[in-house]
């Protein structure tokens, strides 16, 4: 549960459907909530970005990995073809721990999966 706005941590959600709960509570305990569905999606336009995000959150160890990741994103984005999202994740996989932590390791993988099932041909 979170109970600050600022704890939200929109990375930490996986490409999917998930459920927000948000539940309020007034000076006098009258309590209510409200469930929303969220759907998070991530595209190739964007793996840029993700990149970025973790590169600023220091999720990555050594800025030469920084620099190969984004190489290859930057060849995906332009060819946009399966075998250059593989490779990627292979290489995401073989730094997972090493060179990039783990819980981003796992949000890369995650989200290069969603991008070649729903994405490409």
């Amino acid at each position: 549960m979170i109970s600050n706005l600022n704890e939200i941590k929109p990375l930490s959600l996986a490409p999917g459907e998930h459920t927000l709960t948000v539940l309020a509570e007034d000076n006098a305990g009258n309590k209510a909530s409200k469930q929303f569905q969220i759907f998070i999606v991530m595209d190739i336009d964007h793996l840029d970005e993700l990149i970025g995000i973790g590169e600023a959150n220091h999720a990555f160890t050594k800025q030469g990995i920084v620099k190969s990741i984004e190489a290859q994103v930057q060849a995906i984005q332009k060819d946009k073809t399966p075998d250059k999202l593989n490779a990627l994740k292979n290489h995401i996989q073989a730094q997972k721990g090493k060179s990039i932590t783990e819980d981003f390791a796992d949000l890369l993988l995650e989200d290069l999966e969603y991008i070649l099932v729903n994405q490409l041909d």
